[in-house]
């Protein structure tokens, strides 16, 4: 049985990640990360393509070519430049103190 003190917990877990993710996502770092993630992303001549046409490689490689630079132009205004992730953390203990409530269940 989850008492209302773990449900309490669990709920301020659930804010303080929301919260995480959208400082981390709101950082120069990871659009940059995500840039180079679609530059992987695109086909190579030495990958296996299956049945894929050259026509269809082409079309991919072109989908991430635009999706890594939307990815770089986007890093370029973010609001939160040249921060680690780290520092973003530590920011939010300072915040919301240094303790991860965690949901527990009661046998």
């Amino acid at each position: 049985m989850v008492t209302r003190d773990d449900l309490a917990d669990h709920v301020a877990h659930f804010q303080h990640r929301v919260i995480q993710e959208a400082l981390n996502s709101a950082t120069q770092i990871y659009f940059l990360r995500r840039a180079e993630e679609f530059e992987w992303a695109k086909p190579r001549l030495d990958d296996y393509h299956g049945q894929a046409s050259n026509s269809e490689l082409s079309r991919q490689w072109q989908r991430a070519q635009e999706a890594a630079q939307a990815c770089r132009n986007r890093a370029a205004v973010a609001l939160i430049q040249d921060e680690d992730p780290d520092v973003v953390v530590q920011v939010l203990a300072e915040t919301w103190g240094p303790s991860e409530p965690r949901l527990r269940v009661v046998a």
